[in-house]
């Protein structure tokens, strides 16, 4: 229900950024562990663990798996939508919504295009067949293939975020350095999420109010604020509006606030508008006769800072000091290769640290798949990264 009030907020935006947070309403549907494992050739599949019979898995001359769209949606539990007069696929999972066309090999994720190795296809039986490892490493999972015995491994874990505030710091401020912002440490809420761009944050309290702080980068030229809060001022006329104002500009930054309520909870809405951000913060919280907690989440959301923060907050962000973020360790078995990719933030460079060398090569950060030849042993790696902007 939370997610699906904060996407509705969203919706009453400009394009900014509605698409990306509309796709977290399906994350309560999702599954905490994924596992496939089968053989190419199987019509048996394990999904998270029970033997499920299906249209037959294949490889095609690109060296790309083909399984049932079912598989996908068994094992993730993402929601799939299919336009019979396109043929096209929406799969929405949290904060990642991939559309794909049977016949083409482009496909959209999020808000940007990518070119499959694989165009998904119809079997003869009717099947619809798409990419494995695209989708599952798209959606956050690690794609294992053993030549040997042809076994495909597709396995993810939910990350455990609870504790990452709670229990780890003593200071007493909060932040991301790579996007500028602090609260207060809530130390009376736990750390619920943080998508893997860091775009989005949330903090959940025992009672299950919840704080959202997403941070999206303006594209547009110039955003008009008068009209933005027009927008969102209709939307929450449709609850018992409690407060609609637009505070004073301070250091170029507008922000508006809205606090609004129904019969379950109390919406409180602030909204950011910086040079390069847009800064959200929306908190849901629950009504009782114990007003503690709204009185803890208001004062959480009243120290919401804007700027570089000091060596006395916690940093949430893993970005560097160089600029890069390290996205994730790769071992490949059969080449005796191990490496791990960095993104370069502002630089759009991807840096590879192998056993054997260092490289890097520049890339556009729209492009998600490169041909690496590993000198000294003239090896092609294919590697896959899902698009983002790693804070």
């Amino acid at each position: 229900m939370n997610k699906k009030l904060i996407a509705a907020i969203l919706a009453a935006t400009t394009a900014l950024s509605a698409a990306p947070f509309a796709l977290a309403e399906n994350d309560e549907n999702t599954n905490d562990k994924v596992e496939i494992a089968f053989n190419v050739g199987d019509s048996i599949l394990k999904i998270n663990g029970i033997e499920t019979e299906v249209e037959t898995p294949y490889v095609t001359e690109n060296n790309t798996t083909l399984v049932p769209l079912r598989v996908i949606t068994e094992a993730f539990g993402a929601k799939v939508d299919w336009d019979g007069d396109t043929q096209k696929i929406t799969l929405t999972y949290p904060a990642v919504n991939i559309e794909l066309q049977i016949g083409n090999i482009v496909a959209t994720v999020n808000d940007h295009t990518e070119t499959l190795l694989e165009s998904p296809a119809l079997s003869e039986n009717g099947v619809t067949m798409v990419p494995l490892r695209f989708i599952s490493e798209t959606f956050g999972a690690t794609v294992g293939y053993d030549n040997d015995t042809q076994a495909i491994l597709v396995t993810k874990e939910k990350m455990d975020n609870s504790s990452t505030v709670t229990g780890i710091t003593d200071m007493t401020k909060t932040g991301d350095s790579y996007y500028l912002w602090s609260i207060d440490t809530p130390t009376q809420m736990k750390m619920a999420d943080r998508t893997l761009d860091a775009m989005t944050t949330k903090f959940v309290a025992d009672d299950e109010s919840s704080m959202y702080i997403d941070v999206y980068p303006i594209t547009e030229n110039t955003v008009d604020f008068d009209e933005e809060y027009s927008k969102k001022k209709d939307f929450f006329s449709s609850y018992t509006l409690i407060n609609a104002e637009k505070l004073p500009e301070s250091n170029g930054t507008q922000h508006m606030h809205f606090q609004a309520k129904n019969k379950e909870q109390i919406i409180d809405f602030h909204e950011y508008y910086t040079k390069d951000y847009r800064y959200l913060i929306t908190s849901l919280i629950k009504i009782n006769d114990d007003t503690s907690t709204k009185d803890m989440i208001l004062s959480l959301v009243d120290s919401f800072k804007i700027g570089k923060i000091d060596n006395e907050t916690y940093d949430l962000s893993t970005v560097k000091t160089e600029g890069t973020r390290q996205y994730r360790e790769i071992t490949d078995d059969t080449y005796k290769v191990s490496f791990y990719v960095r993104l370069i933030i502002k630089w759009k460079m991807i840096i590879l640290k192998t056993n054997l060398h260092s490289m890097s090569l520049k890339t556009n950060q729209h492009h998600t798949s490169h041909w690496v030849f590993i000198q000294k042993q003239v090896t092609r790696l294919l590697i896959r990264l899902p698009h983002m902007t790693m804070p």
